[in-house]
């Protein structure tokens, strides 16, 4: 019983700290957050990828269809896919963040970096085709995505 129960606090003790570090993709290492610095690139991907189970539903990137079980890892399958697909195209990924005022469902509004991350298709003669975005926002000290912010284009 004394296990279980060391155990219990270990756990207790570690989860906050699992999730409060970011750890750069590129080389392993914790990401320091500064609140005046917005997020890489790098960044803006992992962050929506770790937020890839989000429910459209909701959001600003839901559909009308009835009972949509779409979750945001689908509108990036979608967002990101259409880039691939057109062997005569091609597509630029551009995104980043910068420095916004986001309210909330509460009402408080909160100093955020309102984060997008874009694809533009284009002809061969370089005429645009079509685009495809994914808006959010990010708490500017912790980077903790802000899902009532989810938007799409």
């Amino acid at each position: 019983m004394k296990f279980h129960i060391m155990l219990l606090m270990l756990f207790i003790a570690i989860i906050p700290f699992a999730h409060a570090d970011r750890i750069d993709p590129e080389w392993g290492d914790p990401v320091k957050i500064d609140p005046a610095v917005p997020p890489s690139g790098i960044h803006v991907i992992q962050i929506l990828l770790e937020n890839q189970s989000l429910p459209l539903m909701g959001t600003g990137c839901r559909s009308d269809l009835p009972n949509d079980k779409r979750t945001l890892q689908h509108r990036l399958a979608l967002t990101l896919g259409y880039a691939i697909d057109n062997k005569r195209n091609h597509a630029v990924l551009s995104g980043g963040c910068q420095a916004e005022k986001i309210e909330l469902r509460s009402g408080a509004i909160i100093n955020a970096w309102h984060c997008k991350l874009a694809v533009v298709e284009k002809s061969e003669k370089n005429e645009f085709i079509s685009s495809s975005n994914i808006h959010f926002g990010v708490k500017k000290d912790t980077w903790e995505f802000i899902p009532e912010s989810l938007r799409c284009t």
